[in-house]
C-alpha cells in the first residue's frame, strides 16, 4: 500500500523530463575548455532553479506552524543559496555570465507562488510539499542530464550532490506528506 500511495504522490508532482538544459544558448568562445555545452546550460538553468526554491522555501516560516517545514525550508534557503554561489563562480571562472532563457519555466511561476502565498496551516503544508517535491525532482532529472553529458568534473560534483540531497527532501516530504494527508490517518486501508 506505502508503495502505491508513493507513487501516486510521485504522479502528482507531476514529474516532467526537462529538456531546458541542452536548449540554452551557449558562449563558444568560453575561456574554459572543461565546461562543455551541457555543463554551462545546467549551471546557468540551475541558479534559476534554485532561485525558485528559495523564494518558495522563504514563504514557510509566514504560514505553517510545523516545526519540521520550517527547518527543512532554512537547510533549503543555505543549501540552495551555497550552490547558486559556487555555480556563479563557476560560470565566472569559464567566462560566460549566467543568463536566463525567458522560454523556460524552470522556477515556480508568479501565479504559483501568489496561489502558495495566500494558504496557511496543512493546505499550505500539503501544497508546498508537492511544489516542491516537483521542483526537486525537477533538478535531479536536469542533474542526470550533466552527469551523462558534461564533462566538468566541478560541474558533476555539483550534479551529484544536487541528486543526494534533494532526493533525500523528496522523501522526507513524501513522508510528511502521509503523515499529515487528514484522510490518510482515517482510511480503513489492509494491513500489511
Amino acid at each position: 500500500m506505502k508503495a502505491v500511495l508513493y507513487l501516486l504522490f510521485l504522479a502528482s508532482i507531476g514529474l516532467a523530463t526537462v529538456n531546458a538544459v541542452e536548449n540554452t544558448a551557449f558562449n563558444e568562445n568560453s575561456c574554459n575548455p572543461e565546461y562543455n555545452q551541457v555543463d554551462v546550460n545546467y549551471m546557468q538553468s540551475m541558479i534559476e532553479h534554485h532561485q525558485g526554491a528559495v523564494e518558495m522555501a522563504e514563504m514557510v516560516p509566514h504560514h505553517t506552524d510545523r516545526r519540521e517545514l520550517v527547518n527543512l525550508s532554512e537547510r533549503i534557503i543555505e543549501a540552495q543559496e551555497s550552490e547558486i554561489e559556487h555555480m556563479e563562480n563557476l560560470l565566472s571562472e569559464s567566462c560566460v555570465e549566467p543568463e536566463v532563457d525567458e522560454d523556460k519555466h524552470i522556477a515556480p511561476t508568479e501565479r504559483q507562488v501568489n496561489y502558495l502565498d495566500n494558504l496557511n496551516g496543512t493546505e499550505f503544508d500539503l501544497t508546498f510539499i508537492n511544489m516542491m517535491a516537483a521542483h526537486h525532482a525537477d533538478a535531479v532529472m536536469e542533474s542526470r542530464i550533466v552527469l551523462q553529458k558534461g564533462e566538468s568534473e566541478q560541474v558533476q560534483e555539483v550534479a551529484q550532490n544536487v541528486i543526494k540531497e534533494q532526493q533525500k527532501e523528496i522523501q522526507q516530504m513524501y513522508d510528511w506528506y502521509l503523515e499529515w494527508i487528514p484522510s490518510a490517518n482515517n482510511t480503513n486501508s489492509p494491513q500489511q
